[in-house]
């Protein structure tokens, strides 16, 4: 594949990258070159400069850094936009599960339908009044879908920017309130059920019936902990290979035009192992 590698590291908590920057930590350990040695011609186009948070939580919405996550997603989706006649494969690295807005932006203002599949420990469904930081990568699949609160929602618009039945979840131990909604969701539990192909030909054919382009979202801590350091750790999880095969088989559809990679955390990695690890995984896996 032609890759376009495209370093988004912000993250809701305001930390800059001088503090840590988990696009950076991949490409220290060899992310490029893992993918051109897989076949691939890859080009890095380099992080994208990230707005000043100020530390405050929004009275109206209560999000923490809204300013600031507005600011990210515009650019964002903006630079997505720039790309989207090129045909490239785009390889956005966060930064948090917030930057997925401005990815899913980019599309809605092309007037593009996209899927999204959504691979996370996390539903990430949480309404701000029950989020205790506030970060809007705790509530981004809800403001995705239009059941957020009407001020995040019509952040980029008209609401939804991805319609809930194009979107199917993928590995949540952590529901929140995403069983309100319809959206298609393979949980955990059930991955290990029915195994991640049955998991895969099920909850993706909907979407390939409608012939949509696939954006697969990524979250690290759907990996079990034991494998990646994560911030918000569930128990359990899919292991590295799971995620391997899960990726394979959602490029092998060969309707995937991206993928995000986010809430790896390299200064909860003392030793660079998980760095090498997650690295890996992703070039193994594409």
């Amino acid at each position: 594949m032609d890759i376009t590698i495209i370093g988004a590291p912000f993250n809701g908590d305001g930390t800059p990258v001088e503090v840590e920057n988990p696009a950076a930590a991949l490409r220290q350990a060899g992310l490029k070159s893992l993918l051109g040695n897989a076949g691939h011609r890859v080009r890095d186009s380099g992080d994208l400069a990230l707005p000043l948070a100020d530390g405050h939580r929004d009275e109206e919405s209560g999000i923490l850094n809204l300013t600031a996550w507005r600011q990210i997603s515009d650019l964002l989706a903006g630079t997505i936009s720039d790309q989207m006649g090129s045909k490239r494969f785009l390889l956005i690295l966060g930064g948090d599960c917030g930057i997925l807005v401005g990815i899913a932006a980019a599309y809605h203002q092309a007037q593009s339908p996209l899927g999204l599949v959504f691979l996370d420990g996390h539903a990430d469904f949480q309404m701000p009044q029950n989020s205790p930081e506030g970060e809007l990568a705790d509530m981004e699949l809800a403001v995705l879908t239009g059941h957020a609160p009407q001020s995040l929602v019509a952040t980029f618009g008209k609401s939804p920017l991805i319609a809930p039945e194009n979107v199917a979840v993928f590995g949540i131990r952590a529901y929140e309130e995403i069983d309100r909604t319809g959206i298609n969701v393979f949980g955990h539990g059930r991955m290990t059920e029915i195994g991640i192909p049955a998991s895969i030909a099920e909850g993706l054919q909907p979407l390939l019936d409608k012939n949509l382009p696939l954006w697969l979202h990524f979250d690290v801590d759907v990996i079990d902990p034991e494998w990646m350091p994560v911030t918000f750790p569930e128990p359990g999880g899919l292991s590295l290979d799971e995620v391997e095969q899960f990726i394979q088989l959602t490029l092998a559809t060969g309707k995937t035009i991206g993928m995000s990679v986010t809430c790896f955390h390299p200064d909860l990695d003392a030793t660079g192992r998980s760095t090498d690890r997650l690295a890996a995984l992703i070039a193994d896996a594409m």
